[in-house]
């Protein structure tokens, strides 16, 4: 039996992101990378921001650093203290499986804790973007 053990959620306009890529500069530029790699995991996120900075789409780079953010900012919410004091957004992923809908991890927590599983939803309308984590436990607590 699953029970929840905490929720999380988070709500943000998506030109915050846009202006601090133009504030950087370039989207090739040195503070856009490094802002990047705090926030976007390697491997299942990079290569896609990487993609969209190679074609100068400023509005697909700041989708993905946006929704990143506020899927992470509302993972941070759910975890316990000792977890958030080791909480790096880079480390945290937010993919969609083949029919779209967005799943998230991080290898390490699994690790830590292989009883529990993130649900996400997402949405956006209006240049804002809304994230809601539920965290919950796959046996009974």
């Amino acid at each position: 039996m699953k029970s929840i053990i905490n929720i999380g959620t988070d709500l943000h306009k998506l030109s915050r992101f846009t202006e601090i890529l133009k504030r950087n500069g370039p989207l090739s530029a040195f503070k856009t990378k490094r802002f990047s790699e705090r926030v976007l995991n390697k491997t299942h996120e990079m290569p896609l921001f990487e993609k969209y900075i190679s074609m100068n789409d400023i509005e697909n780079c700041s989708k993905i650093l946006s929704v990143s953010w506020c899927v992470k900012e509302s993972i941070y919410k759910t975890l316990d203290d000792a977890d958030q004091t080791n909480f790096k957004m880079s480390d945290w992923y937010k993919m969609n499986d083949e029919r779209g809908r967005p799943i998230v991890g991080n290898e390490n927590y699994k690790l830590l804790h292989p009883n529990e599983e993130f649900i996400c939803s997402i949405s956006h309308d209006g240049g804002l973007i809304t994230s809601f984590i539920i965290r919950q436990s796959m046996c009974n607590v």
